[in-house]
């Protein structure tokens, strides 16, 4: 490989290099303005509201198997969550009680 071809071999290397960088820092971008955007803190907000009425409800309809899951985090624990585990915890609570009811 002579000179030139292994200058023109670099670029390609940088330029697949860069454009796998961009697309990464692309999807982050993304995700980021998904979780702390307008969007992302509405959602929050509407989770942590449902979040807070099912702690306020407390063990009504659930069974001694699934009350761990309103003594194991405190109200403040749970707003600090990620969307995903603040929409799992509220799942699983709804389970918890819908468990009993059956």
């Amino acid at each position: 490989m002579d000179h030139c071809d292994a200058v023109v071999h670099y670029a390609a290397q940088h330029a697949v290099i860069n454009q796998l960088f961009l697309t990464a820092w692309d999807t982050w971008q993304y995700h980021n303005t998904r979780l702390h955007g307008r969007a992302g803190r509405a959602r929050h907000s509407v989770l942590d509201n449902r979040i807070e009425e099912e702690m306020i409800a407390g063990y009504a309809g659930m069974t001694q198997h699934t009350q761990y899951f309103i003594r194991s985090e405190t109200l403040l624990d749970l707003e600090k969550l990620s969307l995903p585990n603040k929409q799992h915890w509220l799942d699983s609570v709804c389970l918890g009680r819908k468990d009993h009811a059956a």
